[in-house]
């Protein structure tokens, strides 16, 4: 059986842009290469989003408090090729920052 990592963290900053934000998962997915199949996402009235990533190796998803300027990130790997510290260090570049991040390895 492979080697699996769960990665779940934290994220703050202006999460008021929804499309700002699925660009900015997208995009840190991608730089992680993960092999994204999908990506559903959920508005919410009159704030907030919800969106989560199939993925072959497994899944990863979002969930913003824009006015509370955070958002729970969650992400599933049942393989070791994902780069997480890439994932992690790609959402600084898009200008927020990471708090209570913890990777365990499965």
């Amino acid at each position: 059986m492979p080697e699996s990592q769960h990665l779940t963290m934290r994220i703050h900053g202006d999460l008021g842009d929804n499309a700002y934000i699925l660009d900015a998962f997208t995009g840190c997915l991608a730089y992680a290469r993960a092999s994204v199949l999908r990506i559903e996402s959920h508005l919410f009235v009159p704030q907030g989003l919800t969106a989560i990533a199939l993925l072959t190796e497994s899944h990863a998803s979002i969930h913003t408090y824009p006015e509370l300027e955070m958002a729970y990130v969650d992400y599933f790997s049942c393989s070791v090729k994902p780069r997480m510290d890439d994932f992690i260090n790609m959402w600084k570049d898009f200008g927020f920052d990471v708090t209570d991040k913890k990777i365990q390895h499965r």
